[in-house]
């Protein structure tokens, strides 16, 4: 039971499309557009200047959805035969209109105020009597599905949920919240303190379930996450016997047990997902259970692995196996008289994988792995970065980074870079280009400068904070001129410092920005926030940066920071 009592209000739908009743050119000929063609044409235009317009794939999706809102004789149309011209129009004087700076002004302050009125209606529900906040409670509107990756889907036109489309998940005796849109009624209510979501509806495009969930820093969120560290914590005591117990039964006489041991060998050496598991928020993904003959390349004592992973991300990575041939013949006999489109470990499944390694030890199941080895690679990283509190914290953050780098590519944690990604560096690069001219033209300053004394008129020799003049002795017999000389002396001395405090500075900023672009050049492809977010446990990096001295809260953004607070609860 994962609550007593639960009320809540339902969830949020988007406003409306405003129908602005604008006309199209179809073929040169001015065509009306009913509200769902202008809603679909609109979200289009939107998107003209960006790379997603130039994509096959995405041109044709949308447009096959789009012609099916018209009548049939404009079935064998192009998207280059309509005109949208009044309609990009129209859009650029909003946009022109809307970015005048009181307007913005007042857009923002509109936007915020009905934003708190929604919240404090729909983002707060009641678990066990006390007030929790609500993570996301507004329904996806109807878009052009964008996809991650090579998406199949991507450019399709992802219809909204409407209310007889939502489950409701509430209290038996809580009241049901009326329907937001009039004349409609939810499709579901039901009573069940085993599930944590409020509502759930089907997204009919991917074919997968959309969850309201209570937010990260409600208490039942945060239990369930310190018990997921836990279970990689209890998995990593016991590794070794499990490996032993995977390693035993690759040649088992079973051949049901031989290829569940197999399967598990992939999910331990490569953090390969499972394949037929998935969380409640999570789509279902491809993986070491559902691998087919065509994702690999055996050659010699490697194998290539090559398909499409979660969200249509590519998973290409090279397993070398030193030792366990066994593995190896189970592939090449798993693989004997396949077709490319064959399963490799046909009726497995993730539950035949849970069973075998709960079996081993209770609670351990497949996904578990993944977060013990991006743990793991963090926790190593760290340990072997060599870093010292006297270090600056900039280095410090920077090496954190670097170690979330690991973890996301061992969990294949991929992203495709911005459009202007090149542009944007080659602006950082430039700016560095500056800053080491300016910390250039500084040492030249401090090799260059001459100064000369004020009462002979000689060079001064300066070493450190000791300034000589050659004729030292002449002054120290007039204190007039001695007090002329010291004056000058402290002068130079708090020069010299303002310019080497000033090199110190620059020095410092030139760091950090190649630190910065480092990060940014080795992170072009991999996103860091997935295993920040879901696979490292908070409490390695809690530990190292108080090891280091270093204000843990750094590494994470405020949305996490609120995700792990339960890390410095339980130290409490």
């Amino acid at each position: 039971m994962k609550w007593k009592t639960l009320e809540h209000n339902g969830v949020l739908f988007p406003p409306e499309y405003n129908y602005k009743k604008i006309s199209v050119k179809v073929k040169g000929k001015k065509t009306s557009l009913n509200k769902k063609q202008e809603e679909m044409a609109w979200a289009w235009t939107k998107k003209k200047d960006t790379p997603y317009v130039q994509d096959k794939v995405f041109i044709k999706n949308f447009t096959n959805d789009f012609l099916e809102q018209f009548e049939e004789k404009y079935n064998n149309l192009s998207i280059d035969d309509f005109d949208f011209t009044e309609m990009i129009k129209m859009q650029e004087r909003e946009k022109e209109y809307n970015s005048k700076p009181e307007i913005k002004k007042k857009l923002a302050i509109e936007r915020k105020e009905k934003r708190e009125v929604l919240k404090e209606r729909y983002g707060y529900a009641i678990v066990n009597g006390s007030k929790t906040e609500v993570g996301n409670y507004m329904v996806e509107p109807a878009s052009i599905f964008m996809g991650r990756g090579e998406h199949p889907f991507r450019g399709k036109w992802k219809r909204m949920a409407e209310p007889e489309d939502i489950v409701l998940n509430l209290g038996k005796k809580s009241k049901v919240p009326t329907c937001p849109i009039k004349n409609k009624t939810w499709g579901k209510i039901i009573y069940n303190n085993e599930f944590t979501w409020l509502a759930k509806w089907h997204d009919q495009l991917t074919n997968k379930d959309k969850y309201v969930w209570l937010s990260d820093a409600s208490t039942i969120r945060q239990e369930q996450d310190r018990a997921k560290y836990e279970k990689a914590i209890n998995l990593q005591k016991s590794i070794l016997k499990i490996r032993k117990h995977i390693k035993n039964n690759l040649a088992s006489t079973d051949e049901k047990i031989q290829k569940i041991a197999t399967v598990t060998y992939l999910i331990d050496n490569l953090a390969m997902r499972v394949g037929d598991e998935k969380d409640e928020d999570e789509a279902d993904t491809v993986g070491a259970t559902t691998l087919r003959v065509e994702h690999i390349i055996i050659n010699g004592n490697k194998i290539e692995f090559d398909f499409l992973g979660k969200d249509s991300v590519t998973w290409k990575k090279t397993l070398e196996i030193k030792g366990d041939m066994q593995f190896i013949r189970n592939i090449q006999k798993f693989i004997k008289g396949k077709k490319p489109n064959d399963a490799i470990f046909d009726k497995i499944s993730s539950t035949d994988v849970n069973k075998f390694l709960s079996n081993n030890k209770k609670g351990i199941t497949a996904k578990v792995f993944r977060t013990y080895h991006a743990s793991n690679q963090v926790n190593d990283y760290l340990d072997k970065c060599g870093l010292e509190s006297k270090d600056d914290d900039y280095l410090k953050i920077y090496h954190a980074k670097m170690a979330n780098l690991e973890a996301a590519v061992q969990c294949n944690h991929k992203k495709t870079p911005t459009k202007n990604w090149e542009e944007s560096m080659k602006k950082k690069e430039n700016k560095i280009k500056d800053v080491n001219k300016k910390l250039k033209n500084i040492k030249s300053l401090i090799k260059n400068q001459e100064h000369k004394c004020v009462v002979c008129n000689n060079e001064l020799s300066i070493n450190g904070d000791r300034i000589k003049c050659e004729d030292e002795k002449l002054h120290k017999e007039d204190t007039k001129l001695l007090k002329k000389v010291e004056s000058q002396k402290v002068r130079i001395i708090k020069e010299k410092e303002r310019i080497e405090n000033n090199q110190n500075r620059v020095e410092e900023r030139l760091n950090k920005m190649k630190l910065k672009v480092e990060v940014d050049k080795k992170t072009k492809e991999y996103n860091l926030n997935t295993s920040l977010r879901n696979y490292i446990d908070p409490r390695i990096y809690k530990n190292w940066s108080e090891k280091v001295e270093l204000d843990w809260n750094k590494l994470y953004p405020k949305t996490l920071q609120r995700k792990f607070q339960w890390v410095d609860q339980t130290e409490k």
